[in-house]
């Protein structure tokens, strides 16, 4: 099991707008295109995401003739996770991992939770969208697949959606090391 940029530690003042937050009726606006402008500031997809890709646009919907963010504002009701709790509790080995720049969570705080967490190179908080396939590289090699036969051929249908983008796909690597990992898509 994956955590990828979960945001482990909260303020009082972090909890308390969340709360208000969840209070509030979502923002409506006259057309789609503001809706989606907001969806994008609002998850961190700005810069990300075309306005006009099919993710921008599964992020709004239309209710009572006009236009708003899919997400509903009460799921930041749900507060603090008890991350410790959760971990302990899981059945499974968990692999906690952000990106190097996220700043809703850092490395010291992931690495309070378990002895080696992944530091994704050059992403932020939405690493699974900057970089599908960095991510897909830590799933594989998280998963073991990277050592079976079809590994490589699933990050290479990986990389070949991206070819439109000529954006490297970093590696990362593991936060409690000093050395640069090779991402599945090089391994042998």
């Amino acid at each position: 099991m994956i955590g990828l940029g979960i945001k482990v530690a909260w303020s009082r003042e972090e909890l308390a707008r969340a709360a208000a937050l969840a209070a509030r009726e979502p923002a409506r606006f006259a057309t789609r295109e503001e809706a989606v402008a907001r969806h994008l500031r609002v998850s961190g997809l700005d810069g990300l995401v075309d306005t006009d890709s099919p993710a921008a646009l599964a992020g709004v919907i239309e209710q009572d003739g006009a236009w708003r963010p899919a997400l509903d504002p009460r799921a930041f009701a749900v507060g603090e996770p008890q991350m410790a709790a959760l971990l302990a509790a899981a059945p499974v080995p968990v692999v906690l991992a952000r990106g190097e720049h996220d700043t809703m969570v850092d490395a010291e705080q992931l690495r309070a939770l378990v002895p080696a967490p992944v530091d994704l190179p050059g992403l932020g908080h939405n690493a699974h969208v900057e970089a599908p396939v960095a991510v897909a590289a830590l799933v594989n090699r998280s998963s073991g697949r990277d050592q079976r036969v079809g590994a490589k051929a699933d990050v290479q249908r990986w990389e070949m959606r991206r070819s439109d983008d000529q954006t490297p796909s970093p590696g990362y690597a593991n936060s409690t090391t000093a050395a640069q990992t090779e991402p599945a898509s090089t391994a042998a």
